[in-house]
């Protein structure tokens, strides 16, 4: 009963913004909406010589979870600031079968 709330692939997103902290309320709303687990690893603020900021996330979605469809959601929240989403499949540490 409880196996489809175990199976989850681990991602990596990193976005690219004009504005972190919107930036970042944007994506923790999203990944609540979407129940999904996250952890902020990198937040680099933008400044006069980097005019883009960068967040980076690692969460956990559920596999029906199109991440194209969640890159286009994270675009149209913020178009003027937000300059690029990425993706990234986490590597495992351990593997149950090999």
């Amino acid at each position: 009963y409880f196996e489809k709330y175990q199976v989850f692939r681990s991602m990596v997103i990193t976005v690219q913004t004009r504005d972190v902290v919107k930036a970042d309320d944007i994506l923790k709303r999203l990944f609540r909406r979407h129940r999904s687990d996250y952890e902020l690893r990198e937040l680099n603020r933008q400044d006069q010589d980097e005019p883009l900021g960068r967040l980076v996330y690692i969460v956990n979605l559920d596999p029906s979870v199109s991440t194209s469809k969640l890159s286009e959601e994270i675009l149209s929240a913020d178009r003027e600031n937000i300059d690029s989403v990425e993706w990234e499949q986490k590597e495992a540490q351990t593997y149950l079968y090999k």
